[in-house]
């Protein structure tokens, strides 16, 4: 049994729209990666999958979305905790506003989806392991804000600064992963972020 830990950045653009109609990228939708970190998880799944078809192993790959928790080194969940707490007047954020899209998925709801859908080798190919909404960055620093009772102007430093590659909007159908019997404990972005940093910063 091999599980292979993948992205949704395999999807690209393909897993953005800005209409309400779109219910999110499918393990079936096209995989047109548009960095070179969703490159290396789209080739990681081929060779996977290549070998699983051989019969060396059983083979899972697990596409998963921006997990937030207490064992976080980096990302935007610890980099806006920074820079609420340190001397700036203004909380100043990447790209323009209101900020990418995204899943925000707590670690533990990863770890359990990937020991649930790892343990059982009926289950191969590909899985979105997502929750039910997304999050922009605006409104991701306001949760962080509200938890922290930090208040500050942010100040959206424009698209030049952002992450090249970076997709705006990340919205997946993770419902086959349900249909598997996984379901996360925090279903919504804001309850994952919101319970994140209250790990991370020891808040009860």
């Amino acid at each position: 049994r091999f599980v292979f830990a993948s992205s949704a950045t395999v999807y690209g653009n393909n897993a953005g729209s800005a209409s309400n109609e779109f219910l999110g990228a499918k393990e079936t939708t096209a995989l047109e990666p548009t960095s070179v970190y969703g490159a290396t998880k789209v080739a990681g799944e081929a060779l996977v999958m290549a070998h699983h078809s051989l019969g060396r192993v059983s083979g899972l790959c697990l596409r998963y979305l921006a997990n937030v928790g207490s064992g976080a080194t980096h990302g935007v969940v610890r980099d806006i905790i920074a820079k609420l707490k340190s001397s700036y007047s203004t909380l100043p954020l990447l790209g323009d506003a209101p900020g990418s899209t995204k899943h925000y998925v707590h670690v533990s709801d990863t770890v359990e989806a990937t020991v649930l859908l790892g343990l059982n080798p009926a289950v191969t190919g590909a899985v979105n392991i997502a929750n039910d909404d997304q999050l922009n960055i605006t409104e991701l620093s306001h949760v962080i804000m509200d938890t922290l009772g930090i208040w500050k102007w942010t100040e959206f430093l424009g698209e030049q600064a952002n992450w090249a590659g970076d997709n705006r909007i990340v919205r997946v159908d993770g419902s086959l992963a349900k249909r598997l019997r996984w379901e996360p404990k925090f279903a919504r972005s804001a309850d994952a972020v919101r319970q994140a940093v209250k790990d991370m910063e020891g808040i009860s």
